[in-house]
């Protein structure tokens, strides 16, 4: 096609027609020529076609607004997006919600959105904000909400009788949970911390990954594996980076997604029971052996061995982790939820942590680190949630963001999930 082709912006009704035709079988190439676009232009439709569809369906198409050429948001949802953002950060978080705290932070974000100077944040646009994103309940008084004991017997009660009634397979009942696990980070008193510490212009390593840990309710492994099908069901809790209920259980009529409700994660999810924390210390005795196999031990050839570690390195270790964790802390892990009674003797959580530090103790760069200073490395990030909570500017910030880079221009956007995962595992290979 020439070079000279003039540059034709596609409405979002003509989007919408493209992925239709692309879903029948018809040829990129041959769309292409039809609708006068660049080839890359047909790529970028195909690999944004969720989102594409997701906003569409979102228009009104009475006041013409499918003649639109972006998917540029208009001030009011943006609006939209940032108190919800706010909400669904603050509700994860356990913190306390009021309507008129509500109120009030989409009159700031409002102001910071550069939205109608005429928005009051009446307490019927709270009503209609509430109707729209599915919100029952809003008014939680008090302090910060601690762990909530009644709502989370109510729901192991519920999930226990949903699974009778509904006649799942304990064999397709899964549970997930995201950390945030800093992948890098070494005892701050060995040698190599302590130099890194002094060296000119130091930061404070922050090099960290987000987990997701998964594991179902009797621990044998994949479906294909074990020669059995039937509905999946998915427990997760609600956090702000998880989309709704009814997105998920749209994507496949075979699995049912269902949340935890808020402040019971910790009293009852199954990964939340030890399991993560019993990953990351097994993540750090597999870093620990794989710093010690170089037999590095002056400190010049620890810390160059130690900078070539990479995030492929990372995700072996973790998969190497992940398969030591023993199929009774995952049994037991269900107890809680699904009342199971599992034999927990023979059970030695510090083995792994008396392990570590008798290889600790035998080298040089180590030679500072206290068993204190070794449980405060193995702990350190714990309580990192796996997600990142926003400011309100960062919130501000990254929706003007988002909506500049919402518009499909030829060759701009990056691969789709699925290509990216496809990469991933072929460099695994």
């Amino acid at each position: 096609m020439s070079s000279n082709r003039k540059r034709v912006v596609l409405t979002m009704k003509e989007k919408v027609d493209i992925i239709a035709r692309l879903k029948k079988g018809e040829t990129g190439r041959a769309l292409a020529e039809k609708y006068g676009v660049g080839t890359s232009t047909i790529s970028d439709i195909k690999k944004n076609a969720d989102s594409i569809t997701r906003y569409v369906n979102n228009l009104d198409d009475a006041n013409g607004s499918l003649t639109r050429k972006t998917m540029k948001k208009p001030k009011t949802e943006l609006l939209e997006d940032a108190v919800f953002t706010w909400f669904m950060q603050n509700r994860a978080s356990g913190l306390p919600i009021s309507g008129p705290l509500l109120c009030e932070k989409a009159l700031y974000f409002n102001k910071k959105l550069g939205g109608d100077s005429s928005f009051v944040a009446s307490s019927g646009w709270m009503r209609n904000f509430k109707s729209r994103h599915g919100i029952r309940q809003i008014e939680i008084h008090g302090e910060k909400l601690s762990a909530n004991t009644t709502a989370a017997e109510s729901f192991s009660h519920n999930v226990q009788k949903y699974i009778k009634e509904n006649k799942f397979d304990m064999d397709f009942i899964y549970n997930a949970d995201e950390t945030g696990l800093n992948w890098k980070a070494l005892p701050s008193k060995s040698l190599v911390s302590q130099r890194e510490a002094a060296a000119p212009g130091y930061k404070l390593s922050k090099d960290r990954v987000t987990v997701m840990v998964c594991a179902n309710a009797t621990v044998k492994q994949f479906q294909q594996n074990i020669g059995k099908e039937g509905k999946v069901l998915l427990l997760i809790d609600n956090a702000p980076s998880h989309p709704s209920t009814e997105t998920l259980n749209a994507i496949n009529d075979k699995f049912e997604v269902k949340f935890f409700p808020p402040n019971v994660t910790f009293l009852i999810q199954p990964i939340d029971q030890s399991v993560i924390e019993t990953l990351k210390r097994l993540y750090r005795k597999e870093l620990m052996r794989r710093l010690l196999l170089d037999d590095q031990n002056d400190e010049e050839s620890f810390l160059s061995f130690y900078k070539k570690i990479n995030l492929k390195d990372c995700c072996y270790m973790l998969v190497g982790a992940w398969k030591c964790v023993q199929n009774c802390t995952l049994k037991r892990s269900w107890n809680k939820l699904l009342k199971q009674v599992e034999d927990t003797q023979n059970v030695e959580p510090n083995v792994e942590i008396a392990e570590i530090q008798e290889c600790i103790s035998q080298v040089h760069v180590f030679s500072d680190c206290d068993e204190e200073n070794i449980s405060e490395w193995l702990l350190m990030d714990t309580n990192d949630p796996g997600y990142q909570l926003l400011s309100d500017d960062e919130i501000v910030r990254n929706l003007f963001e988002e909506d500049e880079t919402d518009d499909l221009t030829e060759g701009e956007n990056g691969p789709s999930h699925s290509e990216a995962f496809d990469a991933l595992d072929l460099a695994f290979k």
